[in-house]
């Protein structure tokens, strides 16, 4: 039976998909569902998510969106965030998953992923132009001091930022081996030192899955120097199963995409805009956080910076392919359960 197209509300158009009670298992083979939860704790039905916010990757701007779409008009099920934005959601997964293990109700987890060598630009350029980059990296020694173009491409400041982190990089990378010479362990100055009070960008993507966030660890910014697992201890045999694992996982390069696959697997129907045969292109209610970041693109950048950040993102790159690979399954389980496809035949 194809979309009914007779239920409004508010002059906005929803896909009823059938059966009503569709639940998503066979989307990410967990035995999730969309129905609500009944949990007495939250006073209504409710949807309880848990976001895994790996920094840069449009979470802020997915928590905004959903605000404005989902959250605001007051739909059933309501969407119950564990944690919410800025930075307390930025933990790694295995607190969160045992934080979620101790709530009511199914485990919801989702996380977004991001293109490695832009995630690595953008974070670079929070720390250069965001408020709260300018904060935090004031007073070390970042290096703000060169000028720059990102129309251009002329870029000597960030390409200096990117060879502070890459002489960090050891043969075996070993955790301890990026302290500088002559600290210990226990300076709780030394990260500071290292990562200029923002963001350190070696694979961070991938270094969320794995760490593990200890007493010391008060975000996934940086490597956790006392309770932290080294690269060379990821299983990256097992990025592919954690990836299956996650309830919800979106692309921030198919930002619109992961939207509605979200919305379909919490209330089971698409706003219209969704339907590449929509003549309305953009989702209501989608917004963009820049965080004051120039407009900017990593095609121009110099092949000295691209190694750097390919050097920088080795690991990333595979996770990234692998969650790609895993994004693409779930939304050609949805078109074919439903008939919408949310990629408008487009690979990714």
């Amino acid at each position: 039976q194809g979309p009914d197209h007779s239920d409004s509300k508010n002059n906005e158009i929803y896909y009823k998909l059938q059966p009503a009670n569709i639940t998503v298992g066979d989307i990410n083979q967990t035995t999730l569902e969309t129905i609500a939860i009944n949990d007495g704790r939250l006073g209504e039905t409710s949807i309880l998510v848990s976001l895994m916010h790996i920094p840069k990757t449009s979470i802020t701007s997915f928590y905004t969106t959903i605000f404005n779409r989902f959250i605001r008009d007051n739909p059933r099920p309501r969407i119950k965030f564990v944690r919410k934005s800025p930075g307390k959601d930025e933990k790694c997964r295995s607190y969160l998953l045992k934080e979620l293990s101790e709530l009511p109700g199914p485990n919801r987890m989702g996380t977004f992923f991001r293109e490695p060598k832009s995630h690595i630009y953008s974070q670079y350029l929070e720390c250069k132009y965001d408020s709260w980059g300018q904060r935090k990296t004031k007073q070390t020694f970042f290096p703000r001091e060169i000028a720059e173009d990102e129309t251009s491409g002329y870029m000597p400041a960030f390409e200096k930022w990117l060879e502070h982190f890459y002489s960090y990089i050891r043969t075996d990378n070993n955790t301890s081996l990026r302290l500088p010479h002559g600290f210990y362990r226990k300076d709780w100055q030394i990260p500071a030192r290292i990562y200029f009070k923002c963001y350190d960008p070696e694979n961070m993507q991938t270094r969320q899955l794995f760490c593990q966030q200890g007493k010391w660890a008060h975000t996934t910014h940086w490597y956790d120097f006392y309770n932290g697992v080294g690269q060379s201890e990821y299983d990256m045999s097992a990025v592919e199963s954690i990836i299956k694992d996650f309830w919800f996982i979106g692309i921030k390069e198919e930002f619109q995409a992961s939207l509605c696959m979200f919305q379909y697997q919490v209330f089971g129907k698409f706003d219209r805009e969704c339907d590449c045969k929509s003549k309305i292109s953009q989702v209501p209610g989608m917004k963009h956080i820049g965080h004051g970041v120039k407009p900017h693109t990593i095609d121009n950048l110099n092949n000295r910076t691209h190694y750097l950040m390919e050097k920088l993102s080795t690991l990333d790159i595979v996770t990234y392919q692998i969650a790609k690979e895993e994004f693409s399954k779930r939304i050609d389980r949805i078109k074919n359960k439903t008939g919408v496809d949310l990629l408008c035949n487009r690979t990714i």
